[in-house]
């Protein structure tokens, strides 16, 4: 059942990661995408401990990276819109 979960997240993620129109919509289906590789993960058997705790604050750490680049991305061009960019 939580595996069902698990998948779930992660096809609704890189439904996300596809379909995003900017970069914040993208930045917010990569971090569902990471949730969704830690709910299967717990989901097999993974600990639950300490390395749990690091797994967290990793993706968190991620999610900050991903931002930090939203914001210089919009201050150099003045948008965040995926379509128009040039990558």
């Amino acid at each position: 059942m939580i595996l069902a979960v698990g998948i779930a997240l992660l096809v609704a993620g890189i439904a996300g990661v596809t379909l995003a129109r900017d970069l914040l919509d993208a930045v917010i289906a990569v971090e569902v995408v990471s949730k969704a590789a830690l709910v299967a993960f717990l989901a097999a058997g993974g600990p639950v401990g300490e390395l749990l705790i690091l797994l967290i604050v990793a993706d968190a750490v991620v999610v900050a990276v991903l931002m930090a680049v939203a914001i210089a991305v919009h201050r150099q061009t003045g948008s965040i819109d995926l379509e128009g960019s040039p990558w």
